[in-house]
């Protein structure tokens, strides 16, 4: 088996499938949200448990959102932000 680059694979898989690049900007956008209330929660020094608690949502959708599982839906992090006594911002770029 030849060994190619990430780019060359990504090239081959956006000839397979004409909805490649969209499937990979929403894993980089869940990717994000997943890493930034992962280092929200730290930087409170929670545990996803007590973390879900202040927040009002189980452990186990804190769970899915911090690995990429679930998409967090803008209610979601708006109350995260609430709850948290944090800003949200959101940006197109």
């Amino acid at each position: 088996m030849k060994l190619i680059s990430i780019d060359e694979y990504a090239d081959r898989l956006r000839k397979e499938d004409p909805d490649f690049d969209k499937g990979l900007a929403e894993a980089e956008m869940s990717l994000k949200v997943a890493l930034a209330v992962k280092k929200l929660r730290h930087e409170l020094g929670l545990t996803q448990k007590d973390f879900a608690k202040l927040v009002g949502k189980s452990t186990s959708t804190i769970a899915r959102i911090e690995t990429g599982f679930d998409k967090a839906n803008s209610q979601t992090l708006i109350d995260i932000a609430v709850k948290t006594h944090k800003s949200l911002d959101f940006q197109f770029i």
